[in-house]
């Protein structure tokens, strides 16, 4: 049994689990909808906040067509002060990584995708994965899905280093 028979499971897609439920295993509350709009998670008012993802550079301040999706996240950047007996700026960790460029370890897990625009003739797409991370690029263009807007990808990339 792996996560994607729990996964069809907590969705009853039968014929994509198997055996899963009959053995006694959990299952997940798979929503309908994005977490911030269940009522019992009050909006989701942690540290989050919603950063619009958009295609190519934006030509005026109001809203652009060009957004295409958004990432949840936080980033917080702190310059350290010149002098060291200044206060040192808040902290989120317990030491601040040094200053300058540092290798970073970057894992991507590609679920699925909701309410992806059509592109094709038929009012569909055939989506695949694309990750861009400075100059790496990784395509997984040959294992697209055809026709749909509403594709389930289950892939982790190999991990990128930056």
């Amino acid at each position: 049994m792996d996560w994607w028979s729990k996964f069809y499971a907590s969705t009853g897609e039968k014929n994509k689990y198997g055996t899963y439920l009959e053995r006694g295993l959990d299952t997940l509350t798979v929503y309908d909808r994005e977490l911030e709009k269940v009522e019992g998670f009050q909006g989701l008012s942690d540290f989050c906040r919603t950063f619009k993802l958009q295609r190519g550079k934006t030509r005026e301040d109001g809203e652009d067509p060009s957004v295409v999706g958004e990432f949840k996240g936080m980033f917080k950047i702190y310059t350290l002060p010149d002098d060291p007996s200044d206060p040192a700026p808040p902290r989120q960790f317990r030491k601040l990584p040094p200053n300058g460029v540092e290798e970073c370890l970057v894992r991507v897990y590609v679920i699925q995708a909701q309410g992806l625009q059509p592109k094709d003739a038929n009012g569909k797409c055939d989506p695949y994965v694309k990750i861009t991370l400075g100059k790496q690029t990784i395509s997984d263009h040959e294992n697209y899905i055809p026709s749909t807007l509403e594709p389930v990808f289950g892939k982790y990339v190999t991990p990128l280093v930056v």
